[in-house]
């Protein structure tokens, strides 16, 4: 079983912490805290804090905060079996002489054999005990407005940056070097696959590349989160509360080798997404409408698009390049379209012990949209679709309260 997971290991943590807020004007009230992490395994780090929260008139705070963090490696990091995951072969991991034994080239790969076209190979993580923490520095700035009573908005914007991040290297080197006949550097281990019946004398793709855990790259995310809530007595008992969330990604990124790969968009990073994409915008609106000992709750999810390249697997970031993995070739839209549902729920509180409830999930019975190069699941992705591959969905049942 490639994907068994097994690790052991114990630590002892001393730490300590402290925290001081303070108003120093009547509108202006700071923070600052510290924590210091001790580890029976020799790392330790003192993670500073700082906020500010200002309130220019009434019903408006501005607030924003400076903090930076640290994460010793996991055990199954630094200690657990190997892990592999399966990525199709795109034409960006091969060149023209590797091709030419197979009788094609980069500008016909799509004429390419089935072994070329249809293959896949693993990538094999292995643990590494001598990696070091990884240490981020993150500060956000936003504001909370009630411009009325019962009614609230705000903005968020944030940046982390997070460097000496724990990841497997750059696995393009070793590939490249495979297909190109040059040695590969040591990092890397790589299993060739059986030969192609066809052209047995030929050397055979990838089957697996394997390589060591590594401090090595620079992550960055930076974007904002938007909410507005409230809350409304419509009289004769009738109560209507709403909610809205959103979210954008501005930026995703990870410097690799002084190299700066996004993904924004896209379905990468895989190596931090596992190929299940990165769309800019994601959101959801609740709605509930209450009266007597009723309640009707709708809930709006959206999760925006992406394009289907990812950086990380040798594709521009735009260019759809992962579509040579479709080994139908029908899937032509170079992109996964966004993707909303719909959830109703309905609920009678008898008393304090038994309610009972209706759920409609995925109302309008919409399909997740198309994508054809998910491994997660069969032509569609799981943590975008959800569950939405079933369809409508009906549930009702009752809460027992002792």
């Amino acid at each position: 079983m490639l994907n068994a997971f097994g690790t052991e290991g114990s630590r002892k943590v001393y730490s300590a912490y402290a925290e001081v807020d303070a108003p120093v004007l009547d509108m202006v009230t700071i923070n600052a805290s510290g924590r210091y992490d001790k580890y029976s395994s020799g790392q330790s780090a003192f993670s500073p804090k700082a906020g500010v929260r200002v309130t220019p008139i009434e019903g408006l705070t501005v607030r924003g905060t400076w903090s930076r963090g640290f994460r010793i490696p996991s055990f199954g990091e630094a200690n657990a079996l190997p892990t592999t995951g399966f990525v199709g072969n795109t034409s960006g991991i091969f060149n023209d002489s590797f091709l030419a034994q197979y009788g094609c080239s980069l500008a016909t790969y799509a004429s390419c054999p089935a072994y070329i076209r249809g293959g896949s190979y693993g990538q094999t993580t292995l643990a590494s005990p001598d990696l070091k923490p990884e240490k981020s520095t993150s500060w956000t700035a936003g504001f909370i407005f009630n411009p009325v009573r019962n009614i609230t908005l705000s903005v968020d914007y944030y940046n982390i940056k997070k460097t000496g991040a724990i990841t497997t290297p750059d696995l393009s080197e070793g590939i490249n070097a495979y297909y190109s006949g040059q040695p590969i550097p040591d990092i890397f281990n790589i299993i060739p696959d059986a030969a192609d019946p066809d052209r047995p004398n030929a050397l055979p793709r990838i089957a697996f590349i394997q390589a060591n855990l590594i401090n090595s790259d620079t992550i960055k995310s930076e974007g904002l989160d938007f909410e507005a809530s409230g809350r409304f007595d419509l009289g004769g008992g009738f109560t209507f509360s709403s909610s809205l969330q959103a979210s954008y990604i501005i930026n995703l990124s990870t410097t690799v080798n002084g190299v700066v790969q996004s993904y924004e968009g896209t379905s990468g990073n895989f190596n931090l997404t596992a190929g299940s994409g990165t769309p800019e915008w994601h959101g959801s609106w609740q709605n509930t409408l209450e009266w007597g000992k009723f309640a009707v709750t709708g809930t709006i999810e959206y999760f925006g698009g992406y394009n289907l390249s990812a950086e990380d697997q040798g594709t521009e970031s735009g260019d759809c390049g992962l579509l040579s993995t479709d080994p139908s070739g029908q899937y032509a839209n170079c992109n996964v379209s966004s993707y909303v549902t719909v959830d109703l729920n309905t609920q009678y509180k008898v008393n304090d012990q038994f309610t009972f409830y209706v759920n409609v999930i995925n109302l309008f019975d919409n399909l997740p949209p198309v994508d054809p190069i998910t491994y997660g699941a069969n032509n569609f992705n799981p943590v975008q679709g959800g569950t939405g591959i079933f369809g409508r969905q009906f549930r009702a049942g009752v809460k027992v309260g002792f």
